[in-house]
């Protein structure tokens, strides 16, 4: 297959959608998108025991034996991965959620299995000394990071700020503000404000419209810009990947900020909603349109923050969407979530009113205590998943 090789960066920093072969794989809203890249990695996700279906449970069942490389965990619960690595002496009780779960067993497959797996980019030389298997390191994570930003159709984030920092901002720049110049001006005076702050600036790639050539997030259907999450999905995969780099290099997630400014606003609460790995900090939305009224929501981000800003001059994105917006997310969210709406006598733009906003929501971000484990209901507990499952009754097995 000849998506795979690349396929398996999901692993470490999620299932990235990855924009290769599309003269034989078909388009996908607008970007060269290979259809196989889209699904493979949420398949691959299996091992984690996330979407395992009676099918794959009996395949798993029919092996009578110990899996000898990653496929044949497919099927297989969290906590019978985790005690499978175990005893081959793999070390995995810092593994806190499923992504890094299977990403420990993709890393030591050499180890535990009868060789590797075609085109794994993770698979090591066994170690002497398999209870002293290590970690994986950042420099493995950035070295995935690179093969993810090779693949997306448009420049490597821009990073302002510190490279030490215990807060980051992700925010999805407008139609057209190539380079993602405008947003990295206007949110240059965060910085001396939050010492500790760091803003990433993804890039959205470079289309045709009406002969010119434009940075955009996704494309118009039929004349028209429709952003739902079907359209939004590369995107958020994209912002996905970021997140979970974010959290690899020591930012608490309950000190990431995603949000977007007009186009970037609907691909950006759609990436923050529906992140399943931890929860976040908030969102901040400028200027932007939702777009559908329906959005996926993880269950770990049901109670996400946000913070609408809109002008009520707005000649590019009606004041009316922005609030809508606002209502939609409060029908969405629950339990302690925050919906705060700020209106501003302006045009289409940011101004230094809603930066004194978005400054007081970091700051607001910046003094909460990280939430204890059991607050943070993650994809799966790996610890107490097999506590949980030996103490249940018989006939709910």
């Amino acid at each position: 297959m000849r998506c795979r090789p690349v396929l398996l960066l999901g692993f470490v920093l999620g299932p990235a959608i990855h924009y290769r072969l599309f003269a034989t794989c078909g388009s996908f809203t607008g970007f060269n998108l290979c259809s196989g890249a889209l699904r493979l990695p949420l398949q691959l996700c299996k091992p984690c025991g996330l979407q395992a279906t009676r099918a794959d449970r009996g395949r798993r069942l029919a092996l009578r034996g110990e899996p000898q490389k990653i496929t044949d965990m497919m099927g297989m619960r969290a906590s019978e991965v985790k005690a499978f690595l175990k005893s081959k002496g793999i070390r995995v009780d810092d593994c806190f959620d499923a992504e890094s779960l299977v990403e420990r067993a993709i890393s030591t497959e050499a180890q535990w299995g009868a060789g590797f797996t075609p085109g794994n980019p993770y698979a090591s030389t066994p170690s002497p000394n398999l209870a002293d298997a290590a970690p994986v390191e950042l420099s493995e994570v950035e070295a995935a990071w690179r093969r993810i930003c090779d693949a997306w159709p448009a420049q490597p984030p821009t990073e302002l700020g510190q490279t030490d920092a215990t807060m980051t901002l992700v925010m999805l720049h407008a139609l057209g503000d190539n380079d993602a110049k405008f947003l990295a001006g206007t949110l240059q005076a965060l910085l001396s404000q939050k010492p500790g702050l760091r803003i990433i600036l993804p890039k959205a790639p470079v289309e045709q419209l009406q002969g010119q050539s434009v940075s955009t997030w996704f494309m118009p259907t039929n004349g028209q810009w429709i952003i739902d999450d079907t359209v939004a999905r590369p995107v958020m995969a994209y912002v996905h990947a970021i997140l979970r780099r974010e959290m690899a290099r020591g930012v608490q997630p309950h000190r990431i900020v995603v949000g977007g400014f007009a186009q970037g606003g609907g691909p950006a609460i759609r990436a923050a909603l529906s992140f399943p790995d931890a929860t976040l900090g908030g969102a901040v939305l400028l200027s932007h349109f939702f777009g559908a009224a329906s959005a996926s929501v993880s269950p770990v981000n049901r109670c996400l923050d946000v913070l609408v800003c809109h002008g009520t001059q707005d000649e590019m994105v009606p004041f009316s969407e922005g609030k809508r917006g606002a209502d939609l997310l409060r029908g969405m969210l629950q339990g302690n979530a925050a919906v705060a709406f700020k209106e501003y006598d302006m045009k289409h733009g940011v101004n230094t009113e809603e930066i004194f906003e978005i400054s007081k929501f970091l700051e607001a971000k910046g003094e909460l205590n990280e939430p204890k484990a059991q607050e943070v209901a993650m994809g799966f507990d790996p610890v107490n998943d097999a506590t949980k499952a030996s103490r249940r009754p018989e006939k709910q097995r």
